[in-house]
């Protein structure tokens, strides 16, 4: 037997969408995020670096750590300005890259 009960929780068939921010606790986000079409060009040499420098030009959501896998990436971000939801964040910087 599973220890999830599945019918109190069941499958997910996409996504949660949104993030929740309370205001009295702080707001940490397990993310990932996949390439176009899966191909595999994260671990190309200037990958890093790319990814590195759109988020430092957006100062909407800071990001902790994170893994470059080579069609998609793990992170932790959290919000630094609320007024920019986590979307719009993270469809800034792929357009950047």
């Amino acid at each position: 037997m599973s220890w999830i009960d599945n019918e109190k929780y069941p499958k997910r068939r996409k996504p949660a969408s949104g993030v929740h921010i309370d205001l009295a606790n702080p707001t940490i986000v397990f993310l990932t995020v996949c390439t176009k079409d899966r191909k595999q060009w994260l671990l190309l040499p200037d990958a890093g670096i790319c990814l590195f420098d759109a988020w430092q030009k957006s100062n909407a959501w800071k990001v902790g750590y994170y893994l470059l896998v080579p069609d998609h990436i793990h992170l932790f971000c959290s919000p630094a300005d609320l007024n920019i939801s986590m979307d719009r964040w993270v469809s800034y910087w792929k357009r950047q890259v």
